[in-house]
């Protein structure tokens, strides 16, 4: 049986995009950026970071083989489809909620538990939602850029975003156990740590590190939003 036939068969059958109410670009940029603030804080977050994070997330990587370090990706990636399906229909978009309710179900039974990513593998592909886009959709705008400690780059309407997701919908919600959650959420920070190893070098590269890191949350942000096709910029006609 073709995996895909499952996505018929989900009570989402009526699709409509989220697009956000304000199209124009200047809507979603930082509005502000309260930089020697900022700054401290990224200072601060780079501080705890090579000095534990990234070294911890070296020796994780070192001794842990990566078929191993994948699964455990996309176990952590499945359980957060349950965070899109939400934010997809909190933006009207029944489409998206399919995919999301679609790859949960194909992932957590023919994947065992989301080990592996089937539903790609049928190109039922991943559509990504947080509460930070959610806003945006319905015309809250970015606001300030912030750095957060510990948490890297956001924004005011982005950090707000996260009340939610962390009280309601991330993958550590569902444990009672104390101990256990610990547990899970170090494994979940050291994994996504050791996946952008690489990315440190090219930020370091840079010959400033932290405007070069707040140009590109932006644009992420923003392609986020579009669901990778923003509009194009308009210029004033000289």
């Amino acid at each position: 049986m073709h995996f895909k036939l499952i996505l018929v068969s989900c009570l989402f059958l009526t699709a409509c995009a989220g697009v956000p109410v304000n199209t124009t670009l200047d809507a979603h940029r930082f509005s502000s950026d309260p930089e020697k603030l900022n700054r401290a804080i990224y200072q601060f977050n780079t501080v705890v970071d090579k000095s534990i994070l990234r070294p911890v997330a070296q020796g994780y990587r070192a001794v842990t083989p990566a078929p191993a370090r994948k699964g455990i990706s996309n176990i952590f990636k499945n359980l957060l489809e349950i965070n899109s399906l939400l934010n997809n229909i909190l933006q009207g978009d029944l489409g998206g909620a399919g995919q999301n309710f679609s790859r949960f179900i194909i992932n957590s039974t023919v994947g065992v538990l989301g080990l592996f990513d089937i539903a790609s593998r049928n190109n039922i592909a991943p559509d990504i939602e947080d509460f930070g886009q959610t806003m945006a959709v319905w015309g809250i705008p970015h606001g300030p850029y912030l750095v957060l400690p510990f948490l890297g780059p956001s924004s005011l309407r982005d950090a707000i975003g996260l009340i939610p997701y962390y009280m309601y919908t991330q993958p550590e919600s569902v444990i009672s156990d104390f101990e256990a959650r610990v547990a899970v959420s170090s494994l979940y920070i050291i994994n996504q740590r050791a996946q952008l190893l690489g990315a440190s070098d090219l930020l370091e590269g840079q010959l400033d590190p932290y405007s070069f890191l707040r140009e590109s949350r932006e644009q992420a942000r923003i392609n986020a939003i579009f669901d990778n096709k923003p509009p194009e910029e308009e210029f004033d006609n000289f």
